[in-house]
């Protein structure tokens, strides 16, 4: 079956009528995802770039949960942003980065040099490596601790 009668076969009647004047399928994947991806219609756009900048305000990395997974995501986020062309200024999203962090004594040490401007972290791309380097320093704490404690005589 051609791929432009599967697109026209899961499509309501109006929106099919849009869509079948496209020359073929890519053309009309391509319609169909500026439209509900917001890129061409204004009101979705603007309702999509709420919502994810709302994820970004309100993303939090509990302690125990994979720190990477969870910057990884909110990079990805700023990227659907910036698809959107609703780019987001470094220090706006640091300071949503660090504070989406839970507390720790190694984190703290980060939110500290982002708030003097520290140039080991002033770029979104070297807060993310400094992150994951913390965290792989509090996985072998995690470790160290388990460790210490399992052997303990006490």
């Amino acid at each position: 079956m051609k791929v432009e009668h599967i697109i026209m076969a899961s499509l309501s009647m109006e929106l099919g009528q849009q869509v079948m004047i496209k020359a073929n399928g890519t053309e009309m994947r391509k319609y169909l995802d500026d439209t509900y991806e917001g890129k061409t219609n204004a009101t979705t756009r603007t309702n999509q770039e709420i919502i994810l900048f709302n994820k970004l305000q309100t993303a939090k990395c509990k302690p125990g949960w994979d720190v990477r997974q969870h910057v990884n995501g909110m990079f990805l986020i700023k990227a659907q942003l910036a698809a959107l062309n609703a780019d987001m200024r470094d220090p706006i999203f640091i300071n949503m980065l660090m504070r989406s962090l839970p507390s720790n004594a190694r984190f703290d040490r980060l939110r500290g040099l982002v708030e003097i401007g520290a140039s080991a972290v002033d770029t979104p791309d070297k807060l993310r490596d400094q992150i994951l380097r913390m965290d792989s320093y509090n996985k072998c704490d995690r470790e160290l601790n388990g460790t210490i404690a399992s052997t303990a005589p006490w």
